[in-house]
């Protein structure tokens, strides 16, 4: 894949293969702690999605099994609330 510009020609050699997202592809939230970036390769999901799904169910977790749309949903707001909370905690807000 090549992408230009008026002056810079980008070429993208990057093996394909090799090749992972910044997101979890479970809870699409972006991979930030190292952790989350070795149990992307080993589980193809972050480090809290594994420790709440994959973990206790490891035999399922490798053979595909992945939490339903309800169940994600449901995981995904915890995490959105308990990230707000930590901004509240830290007194970091976001200025509009």
């Amino acid at each position: 894949m090549s992408i230009q510009n008026k002056e810079i020609v980008f070429i993208d050699e990057t093996d394909t293969k090799n090749k992972s997202s910044l997101f979890c592809p479970v809870c699409d939230y972006i991979l930030c702690v190292p952790d989350d970036f070795s149990r992307i390769i080993e589980s193809n999901c972050c480090e809290d999605c594994w420790i709440t799904f994959g973990s206790y169910q490891k035999d399922k977790w490798n053979s595909g099994w992945r939490p339903d749309k309800n169940e994600l949903e449901r995981y995904k707001q915890q995490k959105r609330i308990l990230n707000y909370n930590i901004k509240d905690i830290l007194g970091v807000h976001n200025e509009s």
